[in-house]
């Protein structure tokens, strides 16, 4: 499977052909929390902090109570500039907290 391969890739250290084999996967499973993350994950860390910021609002809007998400966006939206949203962002997501 495509995500099994992003995987192997993120191992490898090749960011570009992981988040094309993530981007290929999604289709086929659009509602995988794991790969709309490590897409997320993958392209942050390539610098594409827009792509991420969506994979991380499409991860929350699948499942508002991933507080992992919720904190990698707000960090995110921080880097952006954007503390307000982030703190809108963690404030949200805090009552899902156990």
């Amino acid at each position: 499977m495509a995500s099994n391969r992003g995987l192997a890739y993120i191992g490898q250290g090749n960011l570009e052909a992981a988040i094309t084999a993530y981007r290929q996967a999604l289709p086929l499973a659009p509602d995988s929390l794991l790969a709309h993350w490590n897409l997320a994950q993958a392209l942050e860390a390539g610098g594409d902090l827009s792509g991420a910021q969506g994979e991380y609002e499409t991860i929350l809007t699948l499942d508002p109570t991933f507080l992992e998400a919720a904190q990698r966006l707000a960090a995110l939206l921080s880097r952006l500039g954007r503390p307000a949203s982030a703190r809108l962002g963690l404030a949200q997501a805090d009552q899902y907290r156990l």
